[in-house]
């Protein structure tokens, strides 16, 4: 067990510390810095580890807490403390011995700069924070104000210079005499400023498992500093602290912590290993070599490996510059050197592999702390050097694995590190939005990621998006199991690659991406739980990802078993999970509305779907379309939506109009437009003959009756827009000959030209809009030995009706006269597609078993009447109880304490220290909650703020912390512009004994 205790006169990030304060770090005490800026933590994939502006990493200071969170979002941790530390001999002073700066648990840097004149600035200053910038984000307070000044690197147009996908940036010193008391270092400073970026890729493993911690170090004091070694030190605390293991790989310049037993206090049976590694060392001359700074070639120089790896147990802690300046250099703290098992002297304690059981290993488990240095180089004034580190977490089945997934991790990690990240980029996440229902959850996603393509020209890949997986964690931090994959229709389904397995110590060929060519979708609704089976259960927390996918496109293999190819070989590439919580409850959940059909007669409509309450706006908005530039579009129109409150056109350009929910969310809702297609809607065949329809249908593939009757562009073109197919025609068959149709006539045995004016026994009529209007009607005649043309539109009842096309015109009715023997306005193929105005054409026969014309009829084609420029939708939108409607289930009736009585456990608690009891059925608008005993005392207020949030969580204890003790409670909930609720709740818990030992 350490002996800490928590810092005292600590404030917030950048707040001044009232009184000087003093601090135990480990049963020594040193002074606590005077501006500190410890809240701030790199965040952008599994790792979750604290980064401050004065030499400490990985270190919760405020709360002297550990500092590095592994997986993100749970409570297990994997290093409490690290830092930098550079120690040097002072040229012409080597007599007085090496001086050493130290990064611990207190640290011997102040925040800032160092003035031309040698003086720390003043560390007071807020320019002098932390400063963190995601990678797409250019709006954010730290990027507007990125400390170019100051040292903070550029892109070429001064831009903030962002690694991966999130960068943090703060500048620090060692020029303050003062802060120089730390028992490790306690010397006179040595002039250093130390510009650091931490940074991270938001990805799966391994990059998603690290973090890369730059140190650029410059000389900017009187002094050469010769003999100079720079070392990364580190209280790992790998889960729990006592039963901590260390080890070195000098092939890979790595020093790690592993656990002793396959039972950790945290960890439990699966304990990781904690590994870090020296991506860049510090260059040295070197005749002939090169060596790389940022990825920039520098010829006459290498980089310096890991020249040392060390440890020391709690308590054997260096008590001053000499001993910690001969652990730097690989020696024990008296200065003899370390003798390895074997007999062999060396400056890397335990070498061995732990996984093979061969070498020198570490023994009797501990809390250890770890440095690995190296060195030494000289720094002139003036001179810079640059170093890069990276913390590594890999989590095998077991211990050992744990260790074998670790140095595989490191070592692709470095072959990407030595390109200078020049990578391809997984697709960009997805947003997520989680909807609850009654015992069922939706889950709505962007398209952010869609038909994103990232290209490395010097690796020569290029990833394309592939898909979607759909996850469901046991916490919010995982494990997580795959419940749904959504696929890009191609020929890529499954995708396989070699995967390196820990327990085998080798690589081999998995399958890594589930995919079965389903098609992309953006929405999954579901209704049972995917990891305890059984279906959902309303207020319980559930936890979902959805990541986005790709497969490099470039080399892709087909992969056989045997002779059958079961799915392609290539790399893919994916981002992390990040985890949504949804809790179902009753009542619907959700709010729908439709828009108002305000001007236009489609068929369509538009449906508005709340999914982030806390963005809705509250305007009202105009759903309106426009034509499609692109003439072989499938859609002849393009919605745009526009936010009427300020004018701004939100959305323009969408050419979704479907039943799901596949529209991007705007202003917290989802505007789903429901247009029906350019398509045959119905046909209708009617007659008062008993013996019933007389005509049949050719399956031409055409859209409506049975693919025998389509629109004009179905067939052989037509001139009619898109707008104007919105039409119902009426084809009034008579036996009468005085009510048939002169109607042009083309002959297919003759290329389709012009056979006459024949007749069409009936009429046809435009009845859109309920008033009659008479058109023409052009038909084909093919003329054979068994059936010679005959100038009559008759098709018989053969397979092909004898190829008798049918035509119904745009034109008003004139005998057909308008489609004579020019060859231009007549309907047909070839050089004629598209010139006659044909709204409906068909290919019908004489249906088996009737006569042709054997009794008058009407057939009505109707087309669908698509959305147009005439059509437009309007909605509002309403705050969350601010109007009638608006309120997702408002019912105050329905709240409730849960569980009640509460017997000392509920379902909600994690472990046997939860007290946890929920009030649900909230509604969507901020709360307060107070809770009385039954003498009138408030034992604790409680506030909801979360506007999608339905529940609040109590931890059974009052406002002062105490846990309450057993009995009967009220609790009161006011709901902003809704009223109040009263209830009472039982709570039963065990007695509370304190004991003394």
């Amino acid at each position: 067990m350490h002996s800490r205790m928590m810092v005292v006169g600590v404030t917030a990030a950048l707040a001044l510390t009232a009184t000087a304060g003093f601090a135990e770090y480990h049963g020594r005490y040193a002074p606590v810095p005077t501006i500190i800026d410890n809240d701030t933590r790199i965040d952008v994939n599994n790792l979750d580890m604290w980064v401050t502006n004065h030499g400490s990493i990985a270190y919760d200071l405020p709360n002297s807490a550990s500092g590095l969170i592994f997986p993100k979002g749970t409570t297990r941790t994997a290093v409490y403390a690290a830092g930098l530390w550079v120690g040097a001999k002072i040229r012409g002073r080597e007599s007085e011995g090496a001086q050493v700066t130290v990064g611990e648990y207190s640290q011997e840097y102040a925040a800032g700069v160092i003035n031309p004149d040698g003086t720390p600035a003043n560390e007071s200053s807020g320019r002098f924070q932390v400063y963190k910038v995601n990678r797409g984000e250019t709006d954010s307070e730290d990027f507007l104000n990125w400390p170019v000044a100051d040292g903070a690197p550029t892109n070429e147009d001064g831009s903030p210079q962002i690694l991966g996908d999130q960068t943090l940036w703060s500048v620090y010193n060692d020029a303050d005499a003062s802060k120089h008391t730390n028992d490790a270092g306690n010397s006179d400073p040595l002039g250093l400023e130390v510009q650091q970026t931490a940074f991270g890729f938001a990805r799966q493993a391994p990059l998603g498992n690290m973090v890369f911690v730059k140190w650029k170090f410059i000389n900017k004091g009187s002094n050469t500093l010769d003999d100079t070694f720079v070392s990364v030190w580190s209280d790992p605390d790998l889960g729990g602290a006592g039963d901590d293991l260390v080890g070195c790989d000098t092939l890979l310049s790595l020093g790690y912590c592993y656990n002793a037993t396959n039972e950790d206090e945290l960890y439990g049976s699966a304990p990781p290993a904690v590994g870090f590694d020296f991506f860049q060392g510090p260059i040295v001359p070197s005749p002939g070599d090169t060596a790389y700074v940022s990825g920039r070639e520098v010829p006459g120089y290498r980089n310096l490996p890991m020249t040392s790896f060390n440890k020391y147990i709690n308590g054997t802690d260096p008590s001053s510059p000499v001993e910690s300046y001969n652990y730097m250099n690989g020696l024990k703290p008296d200065g003899s050197a370390y003798v390895d098992p074997s007999g062999r002297v060396t400056k890397f304690f335990h070498a061995g592999d732990p996984v093979t059981e061969t070498g020198d290993l570490d023994q009797n488990p501990a809390d250890r702390r770890l440095m690995l240095s190296s060195g030494p180089f000289t720094m002139a004034p003036g001179d810079t050097q640059e170093v890069v580190c990276a913390i590594i977490v890999a989590q095998g089945s077991d211990r050992l694995s744990s260790i074998g997934l670790l140095k595989q991790y490191d070592a692709q990690a470095q072959a990407v590190f030595d390109i200078n990240f020049n990578i391809p980029s997984p697709p960009p996440r997805p947003s997520v939005y989680a909807r609850a229902y009654d015992r069922e959850i939706d889950l709505i996603w962007g398209t952010e990621a869609d038909n994103d393509t990232q290209v490395s020209d010097q690796l020569d890949q290029q990833f394309n998006h592939q898909g979607f997986n759909v996850w469901q964690g046991e916490s919010a931090a995982g494990p997580w199991k795959r419940v749904a994959t959504y696929d890009v229709q191609d020929s890529i389904a499954l995708i396989y690659s070699d995967v390196f397995d820990a327990g085998i110590g080798g690589s081999q060929k998995l399958v890594v991406q589930q995919g079965a060519n389903t098609g992309l979708s953006h929405h999954l609704r579901l209704d049972s739980d995917q990891i305890l089976g059984g279906p959902l259960v309303n207020y319980r927390d559930y936890f979902f990802a959805v990541t986005a996918y790709s497969a490099e496109g470039r080399h892709i293999q087909p992969y056989f078993v045997g002779l059958n190819q079961v799915g392609w070989q290539t790399e893919t590439l994916e981002n992390p999970q990040v985890p949504v919580t949804v809790t179902p409850k009753s009542g619907t959940g959700v709010l729908e509305v439709a828009a108002v059909h305000s001007s236009g007669s489609s068929d369509g409509r538009v449906d508005v779907a709340y999914v982030d309450q806390s963005s809705v706006t509250g305007n009202r908005y105009r759903v309106n379309f426009v034509p499609n530039s692109d003439p072989e579009a499938h859609d002849p129109f393009l919605w745009q939506l526009t936010n009427l409150g300020n004018n701004e056109v939100v959305l323009e350009g969408q050419t979704q109009q479907t039943e799901d929910i596949d529209d991007p969310v705007v202003d917290g809702v989802i505007v789903n437009v429901v247009g029906p297609p350019l398509a045959v809607k119905s046909t209708t065949f009617s007659t008062d003959d008993a013996r019933g329809r007389w005509i049949s249908f050719v399956d031409a593939g055409l859209t409506g009756f049975s693919g025998g009757i389509g629109l004009g562009n179905e067939f052989f073109g037509s001139s009619v827009p898109a707008a104007e197919y919105s039409r119902t025609y009426e084809v009034r068959f008579s036996t009468n000959e005085a009510d048939w149709s002169d109607a042009c006539t083309l002959r297919r045995d003759n290329g389709y030209l012009f056979g006459g004016i024949g007749k069409f026994p009936g009429s046809v009529w435009d009845v859109t809009g309920g008033t009659p209007r008479r058109v023409n009607v052009c038909f084909v005649e093919n003329s054979t030995e068994a059936k010679p043309a005959n100038l009559r539109w008759d098709p018989d009842d053969s397979g092909q009706g004898a190829r008798e096309y049918l035509f119904l015109m745009a034109s008003d009715y004139n005998g057909g006269v308008d489609y004579g023997d020019d060859g231009e306005t007549q309907p047909g193929p070839s050089v004629r597609s598209g010139s006659a105005d044909a709204v409906f054409a068909a290919w019908l026969r004489t249906r088996p078993g009737h006569s042709f014309l054997e009794s008058p009829a009407t057939f009505t084609w109707a087309a669908n009447y698509i959305n147009t420029e005439a059509d437009v939708f309007e909605f509002s939108t309403a705050k969350v109880g601010s109007a009638a409607g608006t309120v997702i289930d408002n019912d105050m009736d329905k709240i409730r304490a849960v569980p009640n009585p509460y017997y000392n456990q509920s379902t909600y608690e994690l472990n046997q220290f939860d007290r946890v009891i929920r009030f649900v059925n909230l509604p969507n608008v901020a709360c307060t909650i107070r809770i009385f005993n039954l003498a009138g005392d408030l034992v604790r207020t409680l506030e909801k703020e979360d506007a999608n949030s339905s529940f609040l969580r109590w931890d059974v204890q009052t406002e002062g912390s105490f846990p309450i003790a057993s009995g009967i409670y009220v609790y009161h909930v006011e709901a902003k512009g809704l009223g109040t609720k009263t209830g009472k709740m039982a709570i039963f818990v065990e007695k509370e004994r304190l004991n003394r030992f």
